[in-house]
């Protein structure tokens, strides 16, 4: 046989586009402009409003991030920011908020020392968020969801 036959005549091209991709994506070239999407949860995480589901919320998500990869940390065993994220969940920001996120950034980027991807910082803090709902809950009051029938 001929070298290269049975190829995929596309593979270069998949691989330019993931090369195009990835390096659109790195921690130091990142924006605060890029689409706040990647932020998934199934099913089973969601909650019905019980606050014995608390636990239930996040029992389902591996927090710790060390999954079943014989301990390897997600940020480190993945190939790109989106890999193992195939839910993309699009919101909106109001402008106080997105300066906030872009301090919050600053923020956790010195405390860890290292450059941060947005996606990761914003699964992070959702994640977060889902382990405490009574702060969410108190929040959304403030913003006027007690006066809602």
């Amino acid at each position: 046989m001929k070298s290269g036959t049975g190829d995929d005549p596309f593979g270069d091209l998949v691989s330019e586009e993931q090369r195009d991709e990835e390096a659109s994506e790195s921690p130091a070239e990142a924006t605060d402009d890029e689409p706040a999407a990647d932020v998934a949860v199934d099913a089973a995480t969601a909650t019905d409003g019980d606050a014995d589901t608390e636990t239930d919320t996040t029992s389902a998500l591996d927090v710790d991030g060390a999954g079943d990869d014989d301990g390897i940390p997600w940020v480190l065993r993945r190939r790109s920011v989106k890999d193992d994220r195939p839910n993309v969940t699009q919101f909106f920001l109001r402008d106080e908020t997105d300066r906030a996120e872009r301090r919050f950034r600053g923020e956790v980027e010195e405390r860890l020392d290292t450059d941060v991807y947005l996606l990761d910082l914003r699964e992070a803090a959702y994640v977060v968020a889902m382990q405490h709902p009574d702060e969410v809950a108190s929040l959304l009051g403030r913003w006027g969801y007690d006066y809602r029938d």
